[in-house]
């Protein structure tokens, strides 16, 4: 399987592209836990500032199959209190350590069954320094289609890793079908700058157990 990937600057049409060859020799088992996790494929940008246009296609090379997918995104400004992209899934890897958490794994889809175990991973960035007690503060909301709050919680402080960055990774459990979105704020409160992200997904009704 080949994929490559063309990054556009909406404004100034500076273009990056990047190949990827992936040789796939996988158990009968291995395909079957990919029709429900599908294959992270990654490709790796330095971008300035501004709003781009991705686009990423992805070829068999043995059946002549391809697929393509486009993304407009923006990268903010380094300067403020600024969140990535929530991270929202429901696999997970063993940490690094035998005492460490598990990690989230991204997974290429929004839609997730009802019951599932979901975990978020958020970074934030251009706090103050990391070390002493931590003046950052984060809190998320979870609203129904209609706005109806189906989960909040309280605002905590969060403290920076070992390696310096600040990174909040919580639970979730949705029970109700439907659409959702995640908003999260962040706040300093040494600064007083304020970032905020927010993620659209679906919970669909759980699958019926044989």
């Amino acid at each position: 399987m080949t994929s490559y990937s063309i990054v556009a600057a909406r404004d100034s049409g500076e273009v990056g592209r990047k190949d990827r060859v992936h040789d796939l020799a996988l158990r009968p088992e291995a395909m079957s836990r990919m029709a429900t996790t599908w294959l992270p494929v990654t490709h790796l940008y330095e971008l300035a500032p501004g709003r781009y246009q991705a686009r990423m296609v992805v070829m068999d090379r043995g059946s002549g199959r391809t697929g393509s997918v486009r993304h407009t995104f923006d990268v903010p400004s380094p300067s403020g209190l600024r969140l990535t992209t929530p991270v929202l899934t429901d696999m997970t890897a063993p940490g690094a350590g035998a005492d460490a958490p598990v990690q989230p794994v991204p997974v290429a889809r929004r839609a997730f069954d009802a019951g599932s175990r979901l975990l978020c991973r958020v970074e934030v960035w251009g706090a103050g320094p990391a070390g002493g007690s931590s003046s950052l503060d984060v809190v998320y909301e979870v609203r129904r289609a209609d706005g109806t709050v189906a989960a909040r919680s309280t605002p905590g402080p969060l403290a920076a890793d070992a390696t310096g960055v600040y990174a909040d990774v919580f639970k979730l459990m949705l029970n109700r079908p439907g659409e959702y979105e995640l908003r999260l704020q962040a706040r300093d409160r040494a600064s007083g700058g304020e970032g905020v992200a927010s993620k659209r997904f679906v919970v669909t009704p759980a699958a019926p157990r044989s």
